[in-house]
């Protein structure tokens, strides 16, 4: 982890008055909905995410107390073919 993105990090969960999520996606491409797979930690299985996919998930994020204070990683559930 790059020590700026720790020191990021250290501040907002140390800030208990705030509610954040990280979504961290990899390359964004304009695609068709294929799904989304997340993580929490570890590697990401695929590189790539379609633009709907992020917006499904960031609604899901914003509807939902489920990963409030956390940071997840998000990609395509199946090879984007484009």
């Amino acid at each position: 982890m790059h020590k700026d993105h720790k020191a990021a990090m250290e501040l907002l969960e140390a800030a208990k008055d705030v509610d954040f999520t990280i979504v961290e996606p990899p390359q964004i491409v304009d695609a068709v909905q294929y799904g989304y797979t997340l993580r929490e930690e570890g590697a990401l299985p695929l590189s790539q995410l379609s633009y709907q996919d992020l917006a499904a998930f960031m609604l899901e994020v914003a509807e939902s107390d489920k990963y409030k204070r956390k940071e997840i990683m998000i990609c395509s559930a199946k090879p984007i073919s484009r």
